[in-house]
């Protein structure tokens, strides 16, 4: 915990607005420290974030304002800020002005008679033309109102020494905090940094709170109930809902025919075949179906009864799990179900009843029939079994599988777990919010052994020549994934069957990856493409050159300058020899009879004009007419910006 010296910063504003990671509070009538300390507790078990107070502000005058002086009594003043004037308009007669807290008020007023100034509970302007000053009623806020606008710290809380030290013993675990004094437009305010908690923080009087936003937007505090806690502590991978017993449930609320299900499910898949060799109690143990008690008992645990458990008894012991499937057609609803089946039932269930709504075409690749369907199954079944095993089990809400005019949508309750953004998705390492089903769900063959079905169902995507996945609609409460369903591009489809029966194997999802923004966005650099596959920038010329070997991309320029697009094969497969012309730009010779051209029609040419010409890099354009110039096909003339190129010998 820090708290840095009084000597302010300068920043030119304070926040806009109260956020989800930003609080103000009035502090003009003692803000008491409980409340303070709630404030902080609510934002550390929330995403962390600043609490913002303010001092009382130094205003500047003009002379005139001078004489709108008021009789004011100065004795119980305690806190003095020093007062500036600005240098043209400093009164003549009268000593410096200072500032004065006195009850909440910020006073401006003289060292040698004890006059003020004027008076205001807010930081109100003061105006030349008045006879008084503004008196709006503040609103909340430790020093900034609800606004953003500073009213300024009560007496007792002028300095901020010591302010870390008191959050940290009025909290449980102890709240490590940052203060610094800010100076924002001639006002001294408190920026308390709050950090985002690893585990629940309480106040020292047992008060666990946690920050939302309300239906218009704008954040409040409430209790943090013990399904709020639990369902934080899985967010941070502190504890694995699936691996707990679930109270009141025995091994007869498991379903005969839904443990077969499963064993069929292991072969269906290609999952580990070791489970098909166990006995009912151990691939109970295997698999964490159950727990076993101190008394030796075996105890169904939540990954137990979502696998194999009755019906009736997720409903009556596990009332979270709910999906459903829904077919809209533009405002009409074709199909709308809401289950509480067993996870590979429920699986099974959604793909038969989503196959007659998922028509196909096939494309003849060669002696082979590709078939090309409008969600690629694969990816279908990756999302949905994600949405399930990934989903919040403390919060009520159902997983939602719903196939629009324009895309299927997948959403399940409970936002990315803490280290997962969409920024990150395709790179970092697995991190499921249950462990236990997840690998459960693995063993069986359901999802990717790797964990990576974010790959997945990019893979069933991106091989179509359809958008990239979109969770851009991932909010805290709910991760949403949408699957758009336009038509796929056949000659993508075909040039990926291509590469790939040549490789002998799949494309990486890279790859996959580069040759989508290519065909998008007709030419990439390195650089471009590290944001599409969310790598360095090494990483990504690394694919574009191994495309580049295979044939099917080429690279135009060197160094910095070095942009790709796809091959001239491509574009033949593709029936658009044009496209590629225009794409791949001109020859070097091109370039230097475009040049020539210019400067024989213009008398001169400068960097800049080449760079306009012949579309290339202030790099590339250097070189370029540096290598006229040693050739002598251009005199140069002038230096530095006003340096430009006339013809030389004649070409």
């Amino acid at each position: 915990m820090t708290t840095q010296a009084p000597t302010a910063m300068t920043v030119d504003a304070l926040p806009a607005k109260e956020t989800l990671t930003i609080e103000f509070k009035r502090d003009s009538h003692r803000l008491p420290d409980s409340e303070l300390v709630e404030a902080l507790v609510c934002l550390a078990n929330t995403d962390g974030g600043e609490l913002w107070r303010a001092a009382c502000r130094t205003f500047r005058v003009s002379a005139p304002e001078v004489l709108l002086a008021v009789d004011f009594n100065l004795s119980s003043a305690r806190t003095w800020i020093r007062f500036n004037f600005p240098d043209d308009a400093a009164p003549k007669g009268l000593p410096a002005l200072r500032v004065a807290r006195l009850d909440g008020v910020c006073c401006v007023a003289t060292l040698a008679n004890g006059r003020a100034i004027g008076c205001a509970p807010r930081l109100a302007s003061i105006r030349p033309s008045a006879q008084r000053i503004s008196r709006r009623k503040p609103d909340r806020l430790l020093g900034v109102e609800d606004d953003g606008s500073a009213s300024g710290l009560h007496t007792d809380h002028q300095s901020l020494t010591g302010l870390a030290a008191l959050v940290a013993a009025r909290t449980s675990p102890s709240l490590a905090v940052s203060v610094e004094a800010i100076a924002v437009n001639g006002v001294t305010v408190a920026r308390i940094r709050v950090p985002k908690a690893s585990s629940e923080v309480a106040t020292t009087a047992g008060v666990y709170l946690r920050r939302r936003l309300k239906v218009d937007g704008t954040p409040e505090c409430v209790a943090m109930l013990p399904h709020d806690r639990a369902s934080r502590a899985t967010s941070f991978g502190l504890m694995d809902a699936s691996a707990q017993p679930v109270a009141g449930a025995t091994l007869a609320d498991f379903d005969p025919l839904e443990r077969e299900r499963l064993r069929q499910s292991v072969q269906q898949y290609g999952g580990d075949r070791v489970l098909l060799e166990l006995d009912d109690e151990a691939l109970d143990g295997a698999l964490g179906l159950t727990a076993r008690q101190p008394d030796g008992a075996r105890v169904p645990t939540l990954t137990g009864l979502l696998l194999i458990g009755r019906e009736q008894s997720l409903r009556t012991l596990v009332p979270t799990h709910e999906f459903a499937f829904q077919v809209l057609a533009r405002e009409a609803v074709r199909f709308n179900e809401f289950r509480r089946f067993p996870l590979l039932k429920a699986l099974d269930w959604l793909e038969t009843n989503f196959r007659p709504y998922n028509p196909e075409e096939e494309l003849q690749v060669g002696l082979f029939r590709v078939p090309v369907p409008m969600v690629d199954m694969g990816a279908f079944r990756e999302a949905v079994a994600n949405a399930l095993i990934h989903r919040d089990y403390h919060r009520l809400g159902a997983v939602h599988v719903r196939l629009e005019d324009e895309a299927l949508v997948v959403s399940n309750p409970g936002g990315l777990v803490d280290g997962v953004t969409l920024a990150n998705l395709l790179t970092i390492e697995p991190h499921p919010r249950n462990p236990q089903l997840a690998d459960a769900m693995k063993r069986i063959g359901v999802v990717e052994r790797s964990g990576r079905g974010v790959d997945k169902i990019y893979r069933g995507m991106l091989k179509f020549g359809r958008p990239a996945p979109d969770y851009s609609r991932t909010s805290r409460q709910d991760v949403v994934l949408r699957l758009p369903v336009v038509p796929a591009d056949l000659d993508f489809r075909r040039l990926v069957v291509d590469a790939e029966r040549n490789r002998g194997t799949e494309l990486p999802i890279d790859s996959l990856i580069a040759l989508a923004a290519l065909r998008d966005l007709k030419r990439v650099s390195a650089e471009e493409l590290a944001g599409h596959i969310q790598r360095d920038a090494a990483q990504a010329k690394r694919t574009l050159e191994a495309l580049s070997e295979a044939g099917m991309v080429e690279a135009h320029g060197a160094n910095r300058g070095r942009s790709y697009t796809l091959s001239a094969d491509v574009y033949r497969l593709a029936g658009d020899k044009a496209a590629y012309t225009r794409q791949a730009g001109f020859t070097p010779i091109q370039h230097e009879q475009m040049v020539l051209n210019y400067a024989r029609q213009h008398g001169l040419i400068r960097r800049a004009d080449v760079m306009g010409l012949c579309r290339l890099s202030d790099g590339q354009a250097k070189d370029l007419l540096k290598r006229m110039k040693a050739s002598g096909l251009l005199v140069l003339e002038g230096a530095g910006r006003s340096s430009a190129y006339r013809l030389g010998r004649a070409p």
